[in-house]
């Protein structure tokens, strides 16, 4: 067997903007790979929000909106400068994944969100 690592980024620095309604990721397909995991990191600016900025890890069997349920949801602080990063496996069962965040306010925060994958063959 042979063992393919990959990486998607699904977030890529994104602005969550404060006050704004939230962002839903595009929907990654994980039929067929193994050993999944999502790497979360929230950047507060100089000054951090008021309230902090939450990513909501869900999943679903298929890609239908009404079929999707919280994993688990993080939250990267209201520190000033903060960084909050986070590891999380997703469960094999898990055949869709997408991130719905934002909820922050007073102050914008960046978010970056990896998913890694293996897959054997």
């Amino acid at each position: 067997m042979t063992l393919t690592k990959s990486s998607t980024v699904v977030h890529n620095d994104i602005t969550l903007t404060a006050g704004a309604g939230d962002t839903t990721s595009s929907t990654q397909d994980l039929s067929g790979k193994d050993l999944i995991t999502a790497r979360i990191r929230f950047t507060n600016g100089g000054t951090g929000p008021t309230v902090a900025a939450q990513c909501s890890i869900q999943m679903a069997e298929v890609d239908t909106a009404a079929k999707f349920i919280e994993l688990t949801s993080l939250d990267g602080g209201t520190d000033n400068s903060g960084v909050s990063e986070y590891v999380v496996s997703i469960p094999p069962t898990a055949n869709q994944l997408r991130f719905v965040s934002g909820s922050n306010t007073g102050q914008d925060v960046t978010l970056r969100v990896v998913i890694d994958t293996n897959v054997y063959s």
